[in-house]
């Protein structure tokens, strides 16, 4: 099970997860610079096998910047 409480961000504050079937897409409100978006996807690599940033974050909610796509 993923705490994502280790990510140091607050859930309806900085992100929400949505759910993505076999996976989570991990929705940020704010846009991370690339130390971030990095340190992102390695945390998410711990527990899911295929990461990746989506190209269309709009297409989560109109006040989401960036999405993390995380499946098994």
């Amino acid at each position: 099970m993923v705490n994502w409480n280790e990510l140091g961000l607050v859930e309806g504050e900085d992100y929400e997860l949505q759910d993505a079937g076999d996976g989570v897409f991990i929705c940020l409100f704010y846009q991370p610079d690339e130390n971030a978006e990095q340190y992102l996807v390695d945390f998410a690599s711990k527990y899911f096998d295929e990461v990746a940033w989506c190209p269309e974050p709009e297409t989560h909610g109109e006040n989401v910047f960036a999405v993390l796509n995380c499946f098994n």
